[in-house]
């Protein structure tokens, strides 16, 4: 009886309260807030006035033609500028073996198509397979709007892979010699030692570029006044980049040993600008920076100061070689800059006074299977240019060799 009435007593009393007396929670429900006005987009000019800024300078060229390429590329990089030309042109970017498959797919031209490889078939079909899934994946990337990382793991790493991955049938390397490999350093920041330095109003050096992160850099709409910047501001993180392809050394070239002897020598031991350490005792020969297509940060300043900071790493190791006093021209390097589908090469030189910068040149994209070999082909002529041209400039540098006669002075009256 005594549970029956205080179930009847409980009822009566939930019956009593009128609409104002009904229990209410504790917390109130949280209010949304209007979201926050989006800021306005800097324009690519007053991005890259930090560029300008540096105590060497990193200047930007453009490439608009083929009579402008041939007249300002470094002759080091013109090689690999014409094959990239040739693959835009669309010639013998796709294997013979698969010419059935493609066909069915676009119009057929005979000069898309390669020669025969007697033993590439199979390599051949897993990397149509492999462009397809990849072209699946950027699709639903652009369609999903996905972020960065999205991007990065399901297109540019199976990309990338496919082109530099020892492990991919086909393109296994010899342990006997150098070979690219491309690495992932979202992470990977510029070592305190190689950071370049900023200019103060007086061209004094002020303080480093890392001083102010890519994000201020591009929502600041004010030109960088000395008082902006400060070395209690130190921002590395905004300084990184994506990938890099980094030459990897066998471990008895004369190469290597001086390289590990000179770093092991210093006080932190990296070859590089960064000291990121499977990237130690392998030079970096091209960097990568990926964008969405609705970023409001141009990949170009990052790309430029990290450049700026390889070129310095260098030539701090150099002097540790030689001494101070006249050096050779180094090595120019490939800059790949991608934005949503769309693939894009710098080519960076550095001329004493400042870095120059020339591009962009088409590299491919991801948005059709056509598109995707010719990035293909680019990719891979990028990696055969950093496996010897590239290579003999690490041996010029780190050895200390004279460059060969005819390319030195080609290149000395390109720069």
């Amino acid at each position: 009886m005594k549970w029956r009435m205080a179930w009847i007593l409980k009822n009566k009393a939930t019956d009593l309260l009128g609409p104002d007396d009904t229990p209410k929670p504790r917390h109130k429900r949280p209010v949304l807030k209007p979201p926050h006005k989006k800021r306005t987009a800097t324009s690519p000019r007053k991005s890259r006035a930090v560029l300008d800024q540096l105590q060497k300078p990193v200047r930007i060229h453009a490439v608009p033609d083929y009579s402008d390429a041939v007249t300002s590329l470094p002759a080091d990089v013109m090689p690999l500028y014409r094959r990239i030309a040739a693959a835009n042109d669309r010639e013998k970017i796709v294997p013979c073996e698969v010419r059935q498959e493609v066909s069915g797919i676009v119009r057929d031209s005979p000069r898309y198509f390669r020669d025969a490889d007697p033993v590439g078939g199979a390599r051949a079909k897993a990397v149509l397979n492999s462009l397809h899934g990849i072209k699946r994946a950027a699709a639903d990337s652009q369609t999903h709007q996905r972020c960065e990382s999205g991007w990065n793991n399901l297109v540019h790493t199976p990309l990338l892979q496919l082109v530099f991955d020892c492990e991919v049938p086909g393109t296994t390397a010899s342990p006997t010699r150098a070979h690219i490999r491309v690495e992932p350093v979202m992470s990977a920041t510029i070592a305190g030692d190689s950071i370049p330095y900023l200019r103060g109003s007086d061209g004094d050096s002020l303080g480093p570029a890392c001083s102010l992160s890519v994000e201020s850099l591009l929502a600041s709409e004010s030109s960088y006044a000395e008082s902006d910047l400060s070395l209690s501001m130190m921002r590395s993180r905004g300084v990184k980049v994506d990938y890099v392809l980094a030459l990897d050394i066998p471990e008895e070239a004369p190469l290597r040993s001086n390289i590990s002897q000179i770093i092991n020598n210093g006080l932190l031991p990296h070859v590089n600008q960064t000291a990121y350490l499977p990237l130690k005792e392998s030079p970096i020969a091209v960097a990568i920076e990926t964008k969405t297509d609705t970023s409001g940060q141009d990949p170009l300043v990052q790309l430029g100061i990290w450049t700026a900071a390889w070129y310095q790493r260098m030539y701090d190791l150099r002097e540790q070689l030689t001494g101070p006093g006249p050096k050779p021209r180094l090595v120019s390097v490939p800059l790949i800059q991608v934005v949503g589908h769309s693939w894009h090469v710098y080519f960076a030189c550095d001329v004493g006074t400042s870095v120059d910068i020339f591009g962009p040149i088409g590299l491919g994209s991801t948005d059709g299977l056509m598109s995707l070999y010719v990035l293909l082909s680019s990719l891979e002529a990028i990696k055969e240019w950093a496996e010897s041209t590239f290579h003999a400039g690490m041996e010029t540098w780190f050895l200390c060799r004279e460059p060969t006669r005819d390319i030195s002075q080609k290149e000395l009256a390109n720069c």
